[in-house]
């Protein structure tokens, strides 16, 4: 389900299709999971990830790093199609 979850955003253009610029690491903030909808609970490991696209303004989101592992293999998987 998370899988065609983030090749859905990622078409629609909610998530990015490229690496992030910076990302960091720590304890969940409560704010909501870009990939899952679901509330990043303290117990949780949070990944905030910064993209910066040339000529573009800066985004940020925030995953719990299972979505973000899901999110980067679909991205992935994107860019090694032939």
């Amino acid at each position: 389900m998370l899988h065609v979850r983030a090749k859905e955003r990622m078409q629609s253009g909610e998530l990015p299709t490229y690496a992030p610029s910076s990302s960091y690491a720590g304890r969940g903030s409560t704010i909501t999971c870009a990939l899952c909808d679901a509330p990043i609970l303290p117990t949780d490991v949070e990944l905030e990830l910064e993209f910066v696209a040339q000529g573009a303004d800066r985004k940020v989101i925030r995953l719990h790093s299972r979505c973000e592992s899901v999110w980067n293999e679909e991205r992935l998987r994107l860019h090694n199609r032939p």
